[in-house]
């Protein structure tokens, strides 16, 4: 999937970014499924956090300036329990990494 966004007077993009998904259950995105039938919620956000607005979920972001990897480590429900993000940026070679852990009740 392609995201652009622009700026400027000729409404050409001036941003744009690739992302890549996964065929897994996004839990995010089913959890919030709710609010995206709220047309108040919907009209009153300028921006959408990218990573609810999804069924499945992301592994991959590209744009111009950085580029991110995700490895998603499922539970035995195909739901995400750790996911690693190495984020590159400005095409370096030595990525900015974070871990996130996910328990589900």
């Amino acid at each position: 999937i392609n995201r652009s966004y622009s700026d400027n007077a000729d409404n050409q993009p001036n941003i744009s970014i690739n992302f890549q998904y996964d065929n897994k259950i996004n839990p995010f995105y089913n959890a919030n499924k709710k609010l995206f039938n709220s047309i108040y919620y919907l009209e009153g956000r300028k921006e959408f956090p990218i990573d609810i607005v999804n069924p499945n979920n992301i592994i991959s972001v590209e744009t111009s300036t950085s580029s991110s990897i995700r490895n998603i480590t499922y539970n035995t429900d195909n739901l995400p329990s750790k996911i690693s993000i190495s984020v590159y940026q400005n095409g370096s070679s030595q990525p900015t990494t974070s871990v996130s852990f996910y328990e589900y009740y």
